[in-house]
């Protein structure tokens, strides 16, 4: 626990510009451009 905590502040501060840089994306229409690009590698074969 003392090790994950040391480590919060530097994974909070990642998942904030993770979340303002979707945010950007979505707001700019590119989300869906992403989105259809990352569906060309599934791994799930039906």
């Amino acid at each position: 626990m003392r090790k994950i905590n040391r480590s919060l502040g530097l994974l909070s501060l990642i998942n904030g510009w993770i979340l303002i840089g979707m945010g950007l994306l979505l707001f700019t229409g590119q989300l869906q451009k992403i989105s259809a690009w990352l569906a060309g590698f599934t791994f799930f074969t039906y």
